[in-house]
C-alpha cells in the first residue's frame, strides 16, 4: 500500500513539475532573450528523477524514476513526442504520444502532456522579467497556474544555462504548490536540471493526507 501511494505521488508530481526536454533556441533579442523550442525527428532525451517524500508525516523510501522522450515526425514546428517511463517497483513501461509546438504542449489532454515543457512566452524576456501560464491537466481534473521568472545566465556543473524560477499552484482533484528552479542549457536549450519542492494534499476528510516531496530531475 505504501509503495502504491508513493508511486502515485511520484507520477503526479513528475507531471506537475518536469522541466523542458526539447531542443530549444534561447537567443538574445534586443534587451531580452527569446525562448523557443525546435524539435528534431529521431531525437531521444533521457532524464532521471530522484525523489524523497513524506506522506502524512512518515518518510517514504527515496527512489529514482527514468523518463525517455522520443521525437517522431515534425510538421511545421509541431512534433509527435512519445513519453515513456517505468514506475518504481514495476517492469511494465508506460508511454503516451503527445504533440509539442515551439512554446510547449499543443493540448492539455492529460497529465503526461505537461511533462514536455514549461509554457514559454511569445516575446523576449529581460533578465528579472516574468511571465505566467495557466493549464488544465488530467482531462480537466486539475487546474495549474504557474509564474516563471528569468533569473539570468548561470553555469551549472560547468554548463552555461538560463536559470528560471517557477512557482505553480494546482487546484482540483488535489491541491498543490510547487516552487523550484529550471536550468535550460543556452547552447541548445535542452533542460539540464530541475529542482522542485512540492506540497500536495491527497484525499478528503478523514482520509486527507499531506505529502511533501523534493524532486531533482537531470539529463543523463
Amino acid at each position: 500500500m505504501r509503495r502504491n501511494s508513493t508511486t502515485t505521488v511520484a507520477v503526479l508530481l513528475a507531471a506537475l513539475c518536469l522541466a523542458a526536454t526539447s531542443t530549444a533556441q534561447i537567443t538574445k533579442r534586443g534587451s531580452g532573450y527569446l525562448f523557443q523550442m525546435k524539435w528534431e525527428t529521431g531525437q531521444v532525451l533521457d532524464y532521471r528523477m530522484m525523489m524523497s517524500t513524506q506522506i502524512g508525516g512518515s518518510a517514504a523510501p527515496t527512489f529514482s524514476m527514468d523518463y525517455k522522450m522520443t521525437v517522431g515526425s515534425v510538421r511545421d514546428g509541431v512534433a509527435d513526442v512519445t513519453v515513456s517511463s517505468t514506475s518504481p517497483g514495476s517492469n511494465k513501461p508506460q508511454s503516451q504520444t503527445i504533440q509539442m509546438g515551439p512554446r510547449g504542449p499543443i493540448k492539455d489532454e492529460s497529465m503526461v502532456s505537461n511533462i514536455g515543457a514549461p509554457r514559454l512566452p511569445d516575446h523576449a524576456i529581460k533578465i528579472g522579467g516574468s511571465w505566467t501560464a495557466s493549464v488544465d491537466r488530467g482531462n480537466g481534473k486539475m487546474h495549474v497556474d504557474s509564474t516563471y521568472v528569468f533569473k539570468g545566465l548561470k553555469k551549472i556543473d560547468g554548463i552555461q544555462c538560463a536559470e528560471i524560477d517557477v512557482t505553480s499552484v494546482g487546484t482540483g482533484v488535489v491541491s498543490s504548490k510547487s516552487t523550484g528552479t529550471i536550468y535550460l542549457m543556452t547552447k541548445n536549450g535542452q533542460a539540464y536540471k530541475m529542482s522542485m519542492v512540492t506540497n500536495i494534499v491527497l484525499g478528503t476528510g478523514a482520509q486527507q493526507k499531506n505529502a511533501t516531496s523534493t524532486i531533482t530531475i537531470q539529463l543523463k
